[in-house]
């Protein structure tokens, strides 16, 4: 089956696809459906949708796949990743707001596929896990690209107040997203496919590939954190944070006024900041609830480089005792004791 039904090709297209590990379409993607993919689910045109990402692809490396045929967007009726909340939590429902936040385009776009027998049985039993891993990495790229054009439209500004007060922290944001995106693609994925690659090669019968491929899927789908409500939550409430925080800086309120500039910018900051510490507080947890990950480990030095959302946080709760608010807990992950 590796060979009459090219298998291992099809698998790489699935890759290229679904893991966004041949992404240089998403550029031009981006440019082309920017205002398709801000509509809500109700008014896109899928066909026009379906147009533009094919006139992406057609620019990208991914033309000369053979099997792109088989990979169609489509736009879902509910966010795929807000089913994984609200199925981890029996008896939780949205609010009203959260519906229709969930139902713009960008939240529901994802990736489908057309497989013939005898593929179709590997690969329809985890069709959805391979969407809803679309999903999870297509809003980090969404992010990404927003932060990029403010990051180009920042440097290049006129206006030096705004661009000495603002790189900074434009760059802090695209370091967490790219730190994600490395924890994910290069420690989860890759590391992954590698190993189901070997295994498949050297596997005898069509039910050792399918419990291969069936151990890929699940161990992505779990250290990339969708099995982790929780963290998923917060990971999804810092994007957003990065997205607003985009419009915010972009807006001629915020960009004329200097005078107020600076405070307005320290409070999104310092906001940014106590998302980032919380979310590596529940990383910490997660590391102590599982054997010792090098992944998570090396997630958490990235996005704390050089201690620097944890001392952050120490200062904070410094000041807090000190004005008897409270204080904050330490997410510092020891690797030698956890080791040991």
């Amino acid at each position: 089956m590796l060979d009459s039904e090219n298998l291992m090709p099809k698998l790489r297209t699935f890759k290229h696809f679904f893991l966004l590990d041949r992404d240089d379409f998403l550029p031009d993607f981006f440019v082309y459906a920017a205002d398709d993919l801000r509509l809500p689910v109700s008014a896109v045109d899928k066909g026009k949708l379906l147009e533009l990402f094919d006139d992406a692809v057609k620019t990208s490396v991914l033309n000369g796949n053979p099997y792109k045929g088989m990979m169609t967007p489509t736009v879902r009726g509910s966010d795929l990743l807000l089913l994984i909340h609200n199925t981890s939590e029996p008896g939780s429902s949205s609010s009203n707001s959260d519906r229709r936040k969930e139902s713009v385009v960008l939240n529901c776009f994802t990736m489908d596929c057309q497989i013939k027998f005898p593929l179709c049985l590997i690969i329809n039993d985890q069709a959805k896990q391979y969407q809803i891993l679309f999903q999870h990495l297509f809003r980090l790229k969404v992010v990404e690209w927003n932060l990029t054009q403010l990051w180009t439209s920042c440097v290049n500004s006129t206006n030096a107040a705004y661009t000495i007060l603002c790189s900074s922290f434009i760059h802090q944001m695209l370091e967490f997203i790219k730190s994600l995106q490395h924890y994910f693609s290069g420690e989860v994925i890759e590391p992954y496919w590698a190993q189901m690659m070997v295994k498949i090669r050297a596997a005898k019968t069509f039910d050792e590939v399918f419990e291969e491929h069936n151990e890929f899927i699940t161990s992505c789908s779990k250290d990339c954190m969708l099995t982790s409500p929780d963290i998923l939550r917060l990971m999804y409430k810092l994007l957003d944070n990065c997205g607003s925080n985009c419009s915010t800086l972009q807006d001629p309120r915020f960009t004329s006024h200097a005078a107020t500039m600076s405070a307005t910018l320290d409070v999104m900051q310092e906001n940014f900041a106590e998302r980032i510490a919380s979310l590596m507080r529940l990383f910490a947890d997660s590391h102590q609830n599982r054997e010792f990950d090098y992944k998570l480990l090396d997630a958490v030095q990235r996005i704390d480089y050089n201690d620097y959302y944890r001392n952050q946080q120490l200062e904070r709760s410094r000041s807090r005792e000190e004005s008897g608010s409270g204080s904050a807990r330490d997410f510092r992950i020891c690797s030698s004791s956890s080791h040991s």
